[in-house]
């Protein structure tokens, strides 16, 4: 099969998977006959389209005979509890060993539901054969190092991400160049657009595009950076496509127009404007109204406005100005905590970005250097990210900390990535 069918296939079962997740724990559910049905239906297809059928659940991906499937956020969070079950019996997912009904794929899901954690999976696998799922043959968790066709499609997918970053730098670049005068380019929203697309479904390849420090000419490194802190939290915020691309245009014309003032006033600034302009770009009439209403809520400000405050402050800290060299972002978060920011949004930027954000170069308790490469793949052990080793015998190699394979290593402290001979472009994107 060709990539674009696998990508069609995988983000089908991906759906039909997390549709299945959501009745996880159901007390009859056999009354949701007609769900199990249809995921038999997709996986019968798969069966019939290829020699292999393997689906696996593993941090976060569903993979498709090893292919990990594109999916937006709300089937990644729905899967991420199905996942959770799946681990603690310690099952990494199932390969089909004939044509499966939905009577099988109930077995599985009481085997999920009602069977204790404790047991082998030789054990499981009997009692799921005497229950009807004979044709499901259970697998082990899917180990940290992936095959050569796995890296091989997320190089693909990381070669896209910085597609989609240079266009929008690109744009952003345009914009600047001719003091807004293409604010409603079909080329800048196609860039914003591409963004929006790419933090729904990969929010990780945006956090990896916030690490990068290409040279820029003023002001628009500063502008692409603010529009993927503003994306990462709108997509946290669980906002749509096409507010999402609001949000993001509001970033760059605040950016480029407004470098003064309040927060605030840098989005009631752009909002009116592009009214006046008579802009279709953006719904300008509802933002203003929202950002008019705004005082009355309580709040004192638009949402725009608080995320924008944000986004701004923590690039502005962690990038430096002439006066300053760049903070950690550690040392961000603190300092932010004392200031005139929205303090639940910069929690949940913290979250977001967690302690150690990718390409934060780190100390680990051995003494080695890395650059944080992943978020923690288990997120109770927010000092054990996946890292790319830069010192050492291991040089270059990626290690998961949270893994037995890490060697019980850990992060001690952050420490400046230009301190660490590495190119970041290639130990994040490769």
């Amino acid at each position: 099969m060709s990539v674009a069918q696998l990508d069609s296939l995988a983000a089908i079962i991906a759906r039909q998977w997390a549709a299945l997740a959501r009745v996880v724990g159901a007390a009859d559910s056999g009354g949701h006959g007609r769900v199990f049905a249809a995921s038999a239906q997709q996986l019968n297809s798969l069966v019939a389209r290829q020699s292999e059928a393997r689906i696996e659940l593993d941090r976060g991906f569903c993979y498709v005979n090893g292919y990990p499937a594109r999916m937006g956020p709300e089937t990644r969070l729905a899967l991420a509890d199905l996942e959770g079950r799946l681990r603690r019996k310690s099952i990494g997912g199932f390969r089909l060993r004939g044509a499966v009904d939905g009577g099988a794929i109930i077995a599985l899901f009481r085997l999920l539901t009602d069977e204790p954690d404790a047991g082998s999976i030789m054990d499981r696998q009997e009692r799921l054969d005497r229950a009807g799922g004979r044709v499901l043959e259970l697998l082990p968790p899917r180990q940290v190092l992936v095959s050569a066709a796995i890296a091989a499609a997320q190089r693909a997918r990381s070669a896209s991400a910085l597609t989609v970053w240079t266009a929008a730098a690109l744009a952003i670049s345009a914009v600047a160049a001719e003091a807004g005068g293409t604010v409603g380019s079909p080329e800048l929203l196609r860039a914003l657009g591409s963004l929006a697309d790419l933090v729904r479904e990969d929010p990780v390849q945006v956090q990896r595009l916030l690490a990068l420090r290409e040279p820029m000419r003023p002001p628009t490194g500063s502008a692409l950076r603010t529009v993927l802190i503003v994306l990462l939290l709108g997509n946290a915020l669980g906002m749509d496509r096409g507010r999402l691309t609001e949000l993001a245009l509001v970033g760059v014309m605040s950016a480029l127009w407004c470098p003064e003032g309040t927060h605030d006033e840098r989005v009631a600034a752009v909002v009116r404007s592009l009214a006046g302009r008579g802009a279709d770009v953006m719904s300008s009439r509802r933002a203003l109204a929202l950002f008019d209403q705004a005082p009355a809520v309580g709040r004192g400000a638009h949402l725009y406005g608080r995320i924008l405050g944000v986004a701004r402050e923590y690039e502005r800290m962690t990038s430096g100005d002439g006066d300053s060299p760049p903070m950690l972002p550690e040392e961000a978060y603190s300092t932010m905590q004392g200031g005139a920011v929205d303090r639940e949004l910069l929690a949940m930027l913290a979250r977001v970005l967690g302690r150690y954000p990718l390409g934060t170069g780190v100390r680990l308790d051995s003494g080695e250097l890395a650059l944080v490469y992943h978020p923690p793949t288990d997120p109770t052990q927010p000092t054990r990210p996946v890292v790319r080793l830069r010192s050492g015998q291991e040089n270059g190699k990626v290690v998961d900390l949270a893994d037995t394979a890490g060697g019980g290593r850990q992060v001690v402290e952050g420490v400046d990535p230009r301190t660490i001979s590495a190119d970041l472009c290639r130990a994040l994107f490769r």
